[in-house]
């Protein structure tokens, strides 16, 4: 009876004890299992991780002309001020404001009443003069006639001395006379052409062909009194002048680019509008400033264009894109290839073992979409770019790791996507074997 009362107060304690036992033995069966999986798991990861590919391009050294960008205005090749030369009422405007007027076109009348009476005087102050000439011609000849006499009658004595002076001097005088009413003729004919060119100016016509701009003044208006008063302006815009500016130093640094003994004149010239877009007509440049602005440092550079179509007006502010190709060869490298990391900007290259090699780059000039790689930096011919997959390359791979080099497309962003996206949804999905312990 005693003993089977102390078994049963042992009892729990028993229960207790195998209970403990049994987990002890569980919990290291279990770590084994999970030691045992984590031992396998990198060897297996080393094993199923996929070669990424990648994007490329075959590196090809072309010609890439030496390239600027300068701003500049437009200017007219010729401007002129139609200006009042006479003093008058002005009667009326004949030309159309901003209409296209040929050279001596009529534009402005002034009124010409005063000058007409003018050359009506003159002209009769010539024909004064003509009449004078005329008398002293007759008076000339008879003079000359009678000392021509009187050298004869002198042989004989039938005259006397003094006569025959008195001859030969009004001969001369008479000559004299004749040269005076010729001086006379002259001066009246010389202000009968002032007087007519007065005339003609109270017609004010277009010195040169081009546009005329607004009318300065109105009908009614008091011109050209003690100055010349402008009346309108002209220019002629085709072509058309384009001044660029550029500091002296950058032209100096273009200037060693491409050579001292450069031709200029093969220069091409590219001119964009204020909406970016190109100037379809092709530039040429004529000649650069032989000295530099003192207050700017800088130096004009000017161009000339066509402007048949009028797309280009005085005062526009423009860019021109300046290219001389001096036969040096380049690298043009996609910008989304070009890499930037603390050792600086650099690019992944795929090599014969297609296995990654990063080599840095110095990116200083830009060509559309691309970097323009000068003086090959370690980039040869035939060398495989990574264009896509440049990110990720650097994200999850190194230089000597292995890839799949496909030929890059544009269609290539697309499917790298697709392939991503893929790759994220599996790297998401929990381990079977996993589930299964935690559960």
């Amino acid at each position: 009876m005693l003993r089977s009362k102390s078994f049963r107060a042992k009892a729990p304690i028993l229960r207790n004890l195998a209970y403990f036992l049994s987990l002890t033995i569980f919990s290291f069966c279990g770590t084994g299992e999970f030691a045992q999986a984590a031992d396998e798991a990198p060897e297996a990861h080393a094993q199923q991780q996929p070669v990424f590919e990648v994007g490329v391009i075959e590196a090809k050294a072309v010609s890439v002309p030496q390239q600027a960008e300068l701003p500049g205005r437009a200017t007219p090749i010729r401007t002129a001020e139609v200006r009042a030369r006479v003093a008058g009422i002005l009667l009326k405007q004949v030309f159309r404001e901003g209409a296209d007027v040929k050279k001596d076109d009529l534009l402005f009348q002034i009124d010409p009443t005063l000058f007409k009476a003018k050359v009506d005087s003159a002209e009769a102050n010539v024909a004064r003069a003509e009449a004078g000439i005329a008398r002293a011609d007759a008076n000339a000849r008879q003079a000359e006639l009678l000392a021509g006499r009187y050298r004869e009658l002198i042989k004989t004595r039938a005259i006397s001395q003094q006569e025959l002076d008195n001859a030969i001097a009004s001969d001369l005088q008479a000559k004299a006379e004749q040269k005076s009413a010729q001086a006379e003729l002259l001066a009246a004919k010389a202000s009968l052409t002032a007087a007519q060119l007065d005339l003609d100016y109270t017609e004010v016509k277009a010195p040169i062909s081009g546009r005329i701009g607004r009318g300065l003044v109105t009908e009614g208006a008091l011109v050209g009194q003690n100055e010349a008063t402008p009346l309108a302006i002209i220019n002629q815009v085709d072509p058309m002048y384009v001044d660029f500016i550029q500091p002296a130093n950058q032209l100096s640094s273009f200037k060693q680019k491409v050579g001292a003994d450069a031709d200029w004149g093969k220069a091409k010239v590219t001119l964009l509008l204020d909406d970016g877009k190109p100037y379809q007509e092709p530039g040429k440049l004529l000649f650069s400033e032989i000295t530099v602005d003192p207050t700017t440092a800088s130096v004009t550079l000017r161009t000339e264009f066509p402007n048949s179509d009028w797309m280009l007006w005085p005062g526009m502010y423009l860019r021109g894109k300046f290219e001389y190709d001096d036969g040096s060869k380049a690298y043009l490298v996609p910008q989304q290839a070009v890499m930037r990391t603390m050792e600086g900007a650099g690019i992944y290259i795929v090599d014969a073992a297609n296995k990654l090699a990063f080599l840095p780059l110095n990116t200083s000039e830009i060509r559309g979409p691309n970097w323009v790689v000068r003086n090959g930096q370690g980039l040869k011919d035939g060398d495989r770019i990574v264009v896509e997959g440049a990110q990720r390359v650097m994200a999850q791979l190194k230089p000597g790791s292995p890839v799949k080099p496909m030929p890059w497309s544009k269609d290539m962003p697309k499917a790298v996507a697709q392939e991503e996206s893929a790759s994220a949804s599996t790297d998401q999905k929990p381990d079977a074997r996993t589930q299964s312990n935690v559960g």
